[in-house]
């Protein structure tokens, strides 16, 4: 029996040293799936606050890039304005010098037809006629009053609405109208000029053949009778018939 004892022995002992490494690799084989996990655990949470950080740059840079929308919008309104102002003052300028022109050539016949005049009194010795004629201020006076009826119909060619919208700026007992026969009167001139960026008072002075002081009465009794703040008026006036010249 001790043979037999001995190989049974030996072969329990090589069956359960067997189960042994069998029970021992599959240990090593479960902590190295636990730590495979605790790995791929510890990468999805690292990958997740990534993520979640890389979503919060996100908002962050989506929110900067609205605001930067924003700020382009603006800035491509204001630009629009700006190219339709810039439209506004060329096609004015465009307008007045071809008016302008015109004045020019007309005065240039009208001093010829004076120097033929002056020639022919001379050489007719007319001296009293020619002494009466240079004395009188009534060819300046009518002379003037062309003027002024030229720049009343170009400026309200212009700006047809401005008359409309520069009295709406006034309290209603202190509006101004056109003349019966369509001009401005002199308030009403003095900032049609400031509309046109004439603006020195005596510059508007020289043009109106008026006192310097003249022309600050005439402009502080317009802005006493404004609904609104005075020392705005100006600015608002620059900006009167804009939308009909775009």
């Amino acid at each position: 029996m001790s043979p037999l004892l001995a190989r049974i022995a030996k072969k329990y002992k090589t069956e359960s040293e067997h189960k042994n490494n069998q029970l021992l690799m599959a240990a090593l084989f479960s902590a190295l799936l636990a730590l495979m996990l605790l790995v791929s655990v510890f990468y999805v949470n690292s990958q997740r606050k990534r993520l979640a950080l890389t979503g919060r740059k996100l908002k962050f840079s989506n929110a900067q890039l609205h605001e930067i929308n924003s700020k382009l919008s603006e800035l491509n309104r204001q630009l629009a304005s700006s190219i339709a102002k810039l439209g506004e003052s060329n096609r004015v300028k465009e307008e007045y010098i071809g008016r302008f022109m015109g004045l020019c050539s007309l005065y240039v016949d009208k001093i010829e037809d004076f120097r033929r005049m002056v020639n022919k009194r001379v050489k007719n010795r007319q001296f009293e006629e020619l002494f009466k004629e240079t004395r009188s201020t009534s060819l300046k006076e009518k002379e003037l009053d062309e003027l002024y009826t030229n720049f009343d119909d170009a400026f309200l060619h212009l700006f047809p609405t401005f008359v409309e919208e520069f009295n709406a700026l006034l309290i209603p007992e202190e509006r101004i109208m056109l003349t019966d026969d369509g001009h401005m009167p002199v308030t009403l001139r003095i900032f049609a000029l400031i509309r046109v960026g004439i603006e020195d008072s005596s510059k508007i002075a020289e043009f109106l053949h008026y006192s310097v002081n003249t022309i600050y009465n005439y402009k502080a009794r317009v802005k006493n009778s404004a609904i609104s703040d005075r020392e705005d008026f100006e600015r608002r006036i620059k900006k009167l018939g804009a939308q009909n010249n775009d």
